[in-house]
């Protein structure tokens, strides 16, 4: 195992925890309706470094 692997593997670990945080933070916070929370899920899932950092920024404007 080379440092390469080690660098993929916290990598792989960072994104799938900025990914639990947000959709545990999308299942907490109230939203207007469940719409709503679905398409956050759904945009975490289908881009997993764009969609996290998106929520977290745009969270408490929407």
């Amino acid at each position: 195992m080379d440092s390469y692997d080690v660098i993929n593997i916290v990598g792989l670990c960072a994104v799938i925890l900025l990914c639990l945080m947000a959709v545990i933070d999308i299942n907490v916070r109230v939203y207007r309706g469940k719409k709503r929370s679905i398409y956050w899920i759904w945009l975490v899932f289908f881009f997993p470094i764009l969609g996290p950092l998106l929520y977290f920024q745009l969270r408490d404007r929407v």
